[in-house]
């Protein structure tokens, strides 16, 4: 058994659902597709639901998993009026309004977010990767496919930063029904080419 500790925070990244296969989970890690800034960590969660039978005797039984769900869940601390679309199934794309006037009377210019509004509910999926590094032991990668499903936050307080709740509800990923790919960098060993 290895002894692996996972200790420290890491990196959200948010990319379309891609059409073919899932790339290695480094290649999606770049500054272009940081979704956030993460405070209070994150965490993988996966539960399920099983049902077992047995004869009045108890000598025989039967167990059979029914049901699984996987969640990811962190904090954003960093939030642009872009990020609402992806908190709210009702958010719609921000809107610039310009500057206007002078003076006393001018105003600044603003990017607009509509929220709201059941008919303008949009459940697009998109591809959600974790990445934990660790020079010690080696990096970790979370992949998972899906959507925040419960609403949103956004705290104005006198002492601290804001930090919105993000939940993300996993879909499948392939034709098997894998809801989360985890992987974990193996130390001192040499990157390999596939044919």
């Amino acid at each position: 058994m290895g002894k692996r500790i996972i200790l420290g925070s890491g990196e959200l990244f948010k990319v379309a659902v891609p059409s073919g296969a899932i790339a290695d989970p480094q290649a999606y890690c770049v500054e272009a597709n940081r979704f956030s800034h993460i405070k209070n960590g994150a965490t993988l969660e996966y539960t399920q639901e099983k049902t077992t039978v047995e004869d009045d005797l108890g000598l025989v039984h039967k167990t059979r998993l029914n049901t699984e769900s996987a969640k990811l869940k962190c904090g954003l601390m960093t939030l642009e009026p872009e990020s609402l679309k992806y908190l709210s199934a009702t958010a719609g794309d921000p809107t610039s309004i310009s500057a206007s006037g002078s003076g006393s009377n001018a105003t600044v210019a603003k990017k607009q977010v509509k929220i709201g509004g059941i008919k303008n509910e949009s459940e697009t999926p998109y591809l959600w990767i974790f990445h934990h590094k660790d020079d010690v032991d080696g990096d970790i990668w979370v992949v998972l496919k899906g959507s925040h499903n419960t609403g949103f936050n956004i705290q104005f307080k006198k002492d601290d930063a804001n930090v919105s709740d993000l939940e993300i509800d996993a879909q499948p990923l392939d034709d098997d029904g894998h809801k989360v790919y985890y992987y974990e960098e193996v130390k001192g060993t040499t990157p390999t080419t596939t044919p």
